[in-house]
């Protein structure tokens, strides 16, 4: 879904600048789709592990976007479906 989540907003918004923020554990692992997320954002960020649960290591990494992604961002889950240009938010 993330795959298709970063295509799809590819196609409303030609301009923007993908990164993908993942935990040190999925960094170590490889997958089609892991390596197709991958090849498709414009950056890789790997934040340490903090936790062994995946979803409290979802929810810290979501807590703590500010400190990691520099400059302004806007915030897509994995499964967002954007259907319109992002620009005009802002």
């Amino acid at each position: 879904m993330a795959a298709v989540s970063i295509q799809t907003l590819q196609l409303v918004s030609s301009n923007v600048y993908i990164a993908v923020v993942i935990d040190s554990k999925a960094d170590i692992e490889s997958s089609p789709g892991l390596d197709l997320i991958e090849s498709l954002a414009d950056e890789r960020i790997v934040v340490d592990e903090k936790y062994l649960d995946v979803i409290a290591s979802s929810r810290y990494i979501k807590l703590r976007l500010r400190n990691i992604v520099p400059g302004d961002f806007v915030y897509l889950d994995c499964d967002a479906l954007p259907i319109g240009r992002l620009g005009e938010i802002w």
